[in-house]
């Protein structure tokens, strides 16, 4: 017989958007309660900054001193071509509450917000798997297997996960953080489609050249089919990504197929130091030769994917639960730690009686509009902006690393403007 639990929210999914979930819901007096499939956090991935509004969010919480000693601070987004910079746009001129970014490797932010709950006396329960949910009007009742390893197999001895044991949980409300490939939003019975066509990055971690002069910007490298994106690193080192086109990162994949990199149990392509040199040679001369020692490099495939809708009645969705991105505006994780902010404090309004559930129903309509332009920029250039944002209009606007206002802001600071929609 199952045995039953109740909390007031269950966050499935313990990334960073599930930990923040749970941290919000948490510091506002709610019982919350957190699991995640995977036996721990991850060791290495690649969200790796964290956007100005995304600090001011952190600000709001008490966490942000915390999360600057372990970060690098990045003041501005500098564009650039094959050849040289091209423009920046300092933080300090957009009149931010936070006027930067900070680069911190995901696996730090995990740890940090782990250690938060923790304080709080709440613990991810890991290896537990939301498997079914039911709900009414009123509850959702939740069906969660605990998995551990099993050993099975003939010639080769092969381990697996197995369900140890299954219980529900009765709640008010269930979060959805569990990745793209989201046990919530499919138990709902959400598409997840395409929006716009997929890209492959080669991304390499290399050390920095001093002539690179990229020590505390975000650059974003322009070319005619592909925008690529360095960040500086502590330790003098740099990451960057080449965006491939179909055929190019076909032909990598095949040649690399052998050897692989492990993220969790996902496996990726290795790329070598002979595909950075050919690279970066082509798309960033301006590095010149001093690069060395690439420590890290993989192959990666990013889908611009949107959930159908944001959630359904007492179950939502935030992070890439609800949305997949491409790597350079960062956009993914960002808009979900805001997403899963506002969807808490709107569970918070129903359980005190602030508000009813058609509060949901907005929400849902207004993050599918904004998805959609993030995924598929829809801009135009202003009669007297610069002949390199005219001509790389929808790259600038996908790579820029903010939503709402702030991005309408950026947008105008470089002579761009969301188009009109002709009328239907």
């Amino acid at each position: 017989m199952r045995t039953s639990r109740s909390t007031q929210v269950l966050v499935a999914g313990a990334g960073p958007v599930g930990l923040l979930a749970a941290l919000v819901l948490a510091q506002r007096g709610i019982n919350v309660a957190i699991i995640d499939e995977e036996r721990r956090p991850g060791a290495y991935s690649y969200a790796l900054a964290l956007q100005p509004q995304t600090l001011e969010l952190f600000s709001r919480l008490g966490l942000l001193e915390r999360i600057l000693r372990h970060g690098k601070l990045i003041d501005r987004i500098a564009f650039c071509d094959r050849n040289q910079k091209l423009a920046e746009l300092p933080f300090k001129d957009l009149d931010l509450p936070e006027p930067a970014m900070l680069v911190i490797g995901q696996d730090q932010l995990e740890r940090l917000l782990e250690e938060r709950l923790r304080e709080r006396d709440i613990h991810v329960a890991w290896c537990h798997r939301l498997s079914a949910v039911e709900q009414n009007d009123t509850r959702v009742r939740a069906t969660v297997d605990a998995l551990e390893l099993g050993g099975g197999g003939y010639a080769t001895y092969t381990t697996d996960w197995e369900v140890d044991d299954s219980f529900t949980y009765d709640v008010d409300f269930i979060l959805g953080c569990d990745g793209h490939r989201s046990t919530l939003r499919r138990a709902l019975g959400l598409g997840f489609e395409s929006v716009a066509p997929a890209s492959s990055y080669a991304v390499f971690e290399f050390s920095l050249p001093p002539q690179a002069e990229a020590d505390s910007e975000m650059r974003v490298i322009l070319g005619d089919k592909n925008t690529d994106v360095l960040w500086p690193l502590n330790d003098d080192r740099g990451r960057i990504s080449f965006e491939l086109g179909t055929d190019a990162a076909a032909a990598m994949t095949r040649e690399k197929q052998r050897l692989a990199i492990y993220m969790g149990r996902h496996a990726y392509p290795h790329l070598g130091a002979e595909d950075f040199v050919r690279l970066a040679r082509e798309r960033a001369a301006w590095l010149g030769n001093g690069y060395a020692d690439v420590r890290w490099a993989i192959l990666v495939r990013f889908e611009r994917r949107l959930a159908e809708r944001m959630g359904v009645g007492r179950c939502w969705l935030a992070g890439d639960a609800a949305h997949m991105a491409g790597p350079v505006g960062i956009a993914s994780m960002n808009v979900g730690f805001r997403e899963a902010e506002r969807l808490g404090g709107m569970m918070i309004d129903v359980l005190n009686r602030r508000a009813n559930l058609d509060a949901f129903e907005a929400y849902n309509a207004e993050r599918l509009a904004a998805w959609h332009e993030l995924l598929a920029p829809q801009v135009v250039a202003r009669h007297d902006a610069p002949a390199w944002v005219q001509a790389h209009a929808a790259q600038i606007a996908e790579s820029l690393p903010a939503d709402g206002e702030l991005r309408a802001k950026m947008l105008a600071a470089l002579g761009l403007e969301v188009a009109a929609l002709a009328p239907t």
